[in-house]
């Protein structure tokens, strides 16, 4: 396994823990911050387009580039972008 590798297997690890602390944990400094995103993610108001724009969609992005870099020329556009999907879906999975 090359150094870069590492480096993105660690930037993985961090990306889902990440993920879980919004998802799984309720932060006593962020108590809502998962139920909010949760609640949007079902019932959608006005402010999902923000939601969207400042935090998953860069957040998303992050995560497609490490499956990138994890991957390297095993898998196209789509399916980097399918595995990043599939990570998402375990990390809110039991939610």
């Amino acid at each position: 396994m090359s150094c870069c590798q590492c480096v993105a297997r660690e930037a993985l690890g961090r990306w889902i823990a990440f993920c879980l602390r919004f998802v799984l944990l309720k932060r006593p400094s962020h108590p809502v911050l998962g139920k909010l995103m949760a609640h949007e993610m079902r019932q959608p108001t006005a402010a999902l387009g923000e939601l969207v724009k400042l935090i998953i969609k860069p957040n998303f992005a992050n995560l497609v580039k490490i499956v990138n870099a994890l991957a390297g020329d095993s898998l196209d556009k789509d399916g980097r972008e399918m595995a990043a999907h599939q990570i998402v879906a375990m990390c809110v999975h039991f939610d």
